[in-house]
């Protein structure tokens, strides 16, 4: 049996580099952004290269996932993906946050996501996900918050604070990589 890497496929522009044209400096040489259009899942799948035995599989593609920062799958086999729409910034004062989490399934077994879950939204700078303990812990500084579907409808009904003091003055450093230590703690 083939050895097998299910690959997300997230595509759609580099977000990085429009960030950075959208705050008005021009990146150039090996920064610059592509002068070619961007490729469609299923080009970019055969840019892959993997080692012998190995395949490359599309799960998820835009529209379905966008500006993906951070995932991790659950014990259901699901895909939770942390979007991050308000990098580098964050939402303006007053205004909707509008990064969130969402869980992406495969319910027909075919390998390829096709139902896909906003779990939360509303978030600003989400950058950081962990499952467990019956939630999500997401980092949102300056706080970790800890996010939980209550009635089974896969919509986070309770929203905490779980800790907090968490800095916002380097945009590049803000919490993400959570893992789970041999300890059982986050």
């Amino acid at each position: 049996m083939k050895n097998l890497i299910s690959a997300v496929l997230l595509l759609g522009g580099v977000w990085f580099g429009c960030t950075a044209l959208a705050a008005g400096r021009q990146l150039t040489g090996q920064h610059a952004p592509a002068s070619t259009p961007p490729l469609s899942p299923a080009e970019a799948q055969k840019k892959f290269t993997v080692p012998e035995g190995f395949e490359v599989r599309l799960f998820a593609a835009e529209p379905d996932v966008v500006n993906p920062v951070a995932m991790a799958w659950d014990d259901r086999g699901r895909l939770w993906v942390v979007e991050l729409y308000e990098y580098p910034l964050g939402a303006a004062q007053g205004a909707k946050p509008r990064d969130r989490v969402k869980i992406l399934e495969d319910v027909d077994g075919d390998g390829k996501a096709d139902k896909v879950t906003v779990f939360a939204d509303g978030l600003n700078l989400a950058t950081g996900l962990l499952l467990g303990n019956g939630g999500a812990y997401v980092g949102q500084a300056p706080d970790l918050l800890f996010l939980k579907d209550t009635n089974g409808d896969d919509i986070a009904d309770e929203r905490k604070v779980f800790m907090t003091g968490f800095g916002l003055e380097d945009r590049h450093e803000l919490l993400n990589g959570f893992t789970w230590g041999p300890d059982g703690w986050l």
